[in-house]
């Protein structure tokens, strides 16, 4: 094996085994819907018992679907309805949040502005999702891939598909993220298990005062 075809294999083994990853504050987080117990960590996200989940940001790089335009617009909302359904069923049945969906198209270009939604949505936090659609591969995209010794197969597999960001009400700034990595070939409901592994349970009903 060449010592370039040992590069590109150990640059795919590092893409394939980092598909997933977050990143949570190391500041406190505070609901404003309830006091949080004292035996919960500062900084755990899981203060956050009441989340309002904002609809999805969907970013569809596929040209194909776009010829019929009615049929893509109708594709489109089926995945992002899947999308939230699924999350706001994953956070309240396996970690324990109580959820609300975000009626309104959400436009929160600062953390003030997601402070004042939150206040107004009665919630300790926004989630905000974000999916990435990319057109499949051709027969010409394996081939120039072989050429170019999996350069292009490593980048796809390294760019963002999912994003989750949670934000808290009490001062709008982001306080846990999440992204998975790769192509978007797995069900959605598949893969919340694997994203949210590290999110933080909610603190109970029956402990919020």
């Amino acid at each position: 094996m060449s010592r370039w075809t040992r590069a590109g294999a150990a640059a795919l083994l590092l893409a394939l085994t980092a598909c997933m990853s977050n990143t949570a504050t190391r500041e406190p987080v505070s609901p404003v819907t309830y006091t949080a117990p004292n035996y919960r960590a500062a900084n755990s996200v899981g203060r956050l018992a009441r989340l309002a989940v904002a609809p999805v940001v969907l970013h569809w790089q596929d040209s194909d679907r776009r010829e019929d335009e009615a049929a893509f617009a109708a594709e489109q909302e089926a995945v992002r309805a899947e999308t939230r359904d699924t999350l706001m069923a994953f956070l309240a049945q396996d970690k324990g949040y109580a959820v609300v969906p975000v009626v309104d198209e959400a436009d929160w270009p600062d953390d003030a502005a997601r402070a004042t939604a939150g206040q107004r949505l009665g919630v300790d936090g926004i989630v905000v999702v974000e999916r990435w659609i990319r057109e499949p591969w051709t027969t010409w995209d394996g081939l120039l891939n072989i050429v170019l010794l999996n350069g292009p197969l490593v980048k796809a597999l390294t760019e963002t598909n999912l994003r989750l960001s949670i934000y808290e009400t009490a001062s709008g700034r982001l306080v846990w993220t999440a992204e998975c990595h790769g192509w978007d070939d797995q069900a959605v409901t598949e893969i919340w298990g694997k994203l949210l592994v590290n999110l933080d349970n909610a603190v109970p009903a029956v402990l919020q005062h």
